[in-house]
């Protein structure tokens, strides 16, 4: 699963709430966010933590998965900095393609 830029703060961070008693979710997730993904520096300021605190919930809820965490210094939320680290999260995802 990609979490790409994901806005954890709408609706009060309910996502938290919710993944901590999430099952079902597949073996790896990556959540990969910017740090500049709103207009809003207070926002901005918590978005790494957030997507921290997200992984570790949904580790508590299944602890199989492997959760991982790429957090962007000055990326937007749009489609150049998904572009950037579209890759790497693949790869996390689905290893290395055969050639």
């Amino acid at each position: 699963m990609l979490l790409e830029s994901t806005p954890l703060f709408i609706n009060d961070f309910q996502i938290l709430k919710y993944a901590r008693s999430a099952t079902g979710l597949p073996e790896r997730i990556s959540v990969d966010v910017g740090t500049k993904e709103t207009p809003d520096d207070e926002i901005n300021q918590r978005v790494g933590e957030n997507a921290r605190i997200l992984a570790a919930a949904m580790r508590e809820g299944e602890p199989k998965v492997s959760a991982r965490v790429v957090i962007m210094k000055n990326a937007e939320q749009n489609s150049e900095a998904w572009k950037a680290r579209l890759p790497d999260a693949l790869t996390f995802l689905y290893g290395e393609a055969e050639q």
